[in-house]
């Protein structure tokens, strides 16, 4: 086992802007910094862990169809409850809610992806998704500033 440490920094328009995706219905308020709800995210859409499309999380997971006819291997995107974290990383009036999702694509791996959430108006958006890891578990995610740090235990030799 090894550990692998990320460190990001929020930059709008750079490495983790790629699109947003607007849930369909507007939210009630949500956390007094004006991030998202744990709750809103559960129900918003996340773009840019299936390529090209846009997909409607529902109660934290989304389900795709089949990759073959009449086959039992679907698509599986999974909210990581256990793992969120609020601030503000554009130096916005509101804070952004960042999580953890869970791509199983029905083959070996599982690819863990990092997103971003904050409120446009009164409805909750992606701003962003990239992914994070490859058959990786979760163990620490965290906020300071700008910077968005996460811990990751991959299986694999460990490193000098």
């Amino acid at each position: 086992m090894k550990t692998r440490h990320v460190v990001a920094a929020w930059v709008l328009g750079s490495t983790f802007a790629f699109g947003s995706a607007v849930a369909q219905s507007a939210a009630p308020p949500g956390d007094p910094s004006g991030a998202p709800r744990l709750e809103q995210v559960r129900n918003g859409a996340v773009r840019g862990v299936i390529k090209g499309q846009a997909v409607q999380l529902k109660g934290g997971v989304y389900e795709g169809p089949p990759f073959t006819r009449g086959g039992t291997e679907r698509p599986r995107i999974e909210l990581i409850e256990k793992f969120g974290a609020t601030g503000n990383l554009d130096d916005s009036p509101t804070a952004e809610r960042v999580v953890l999702l869970r791509h199983d694509t029905g083959a070996s791996g599982v690819k863990v992806y990092l997103a971003v959430y904050g409120m446009r108006g009164e409805r909750v958006a992606n701003l962003s998704t990239v992914v994070v890891g490859d058959r990786a578990t979760p163990a620490v995610l965290s906020i300071a500033g700008a910077l968005i740090s996460l811990e990751l235990v991959e299986a694999g030799h460990q490193t000098r």
